[in-house]
């Protein structure tokens, strides 16, 4: 089943449910891999490949402020790596 499937992305046809399922639970990795490469030259023939990289930052982790040990504020790092944090630090 796997071989008719590679013949119908290599001829550029579209997939249905049971052909992605296939891929899913019978290709390995570095079929997928090369499947995937494949279509995209067919699709996009520029030699280029970017790839976009989201990183998401947790902002829960920032305090909203930290009293260091002379009794200044700072809002440069977490309350929990700050050394002397007394202000809801969750390490104090």
């Amino acid at each position: 089943m796997i071989e008719q499937i590679i013949d119908l992305i290599s001829s550029g046809d579209r997939l249905n449910d049971d052909h992605f399922l296939e891929l899913y639970t019978g290709a390995d990795l570095h079929q997928l891999g090369f499947l995937a490469d494949q279509t995209r030259k067919r699709l996009h023939k520029e030699k280029v490949v970017t790839y976009v990289i989201d990183r998401n930052i947790n902002l829960a982790r920032l305090p909203s402020h930290i009293v260091t040990s002379d009794g200044t504020r700072s809002f440069s790092l977490p309350r929990c790596w700050a050394p002397g944090c007394r202000v809801g630090c969750s390490n104090a």
